[in-house]
């Protein structure tokens, strides 16, 4: 009968050692590899000009484009042309400028105005 409990004794030990092995080992395997590249976040947004913007600049355009959003869903069409094409001509390097050149042709498209609907579109397109 001590040999079963000796074994028992055995396969109990031997169970911890290899239970912590793993989860130490598992530790030391997380996380990306040292040196590793950063992971691709994906295309950036297009913009109507190639070129550089300052922060300040930058910052500015973005405000013109979240009020430019708030106005259109708002129904305020006039106000959201006018504020992408700010955008679009003062800020075309901005990171948001593409999307307030397609934000200001669907402003221009649902206020019966497809000629400047189409004119924002064309201008868009590369």
């Amino acid at each position: 009968m001590r040999a079963y409990f000796d074994s028992a004794r055995m396969r109990i030990a031997s169970g911890r050692f290899v239970f912590t092995t793993l989860v130490l080992g598992a530790c030391q395997m997380a996380g990306p590899a040292p040196g590793a590249p950063a992971p691709d976040r994906g295309p950036l947004d297009p913009v109507v000009e190639a070129g550089t913007i300052s922060a300040g600049a930058e910052a500015q355009a973005a405000s013109l484009f979240a009020r430019a959003q708030e106005a259109f869903r708002a129904g305020r069409l006039a106000e959201a042309r006018e504020l992408t094409g700010t955008i679009v001509s003062e800020y075309p390097t901005a990171p948001v400028s593409g999307r307030a050149l397609l934000l200001h042709a669907r402003a221009a498209g649902d206020g019966g105005d497809a000629d400047a609907a189409d004119a924002a579109a064309e201008s868009g397109e590369s």
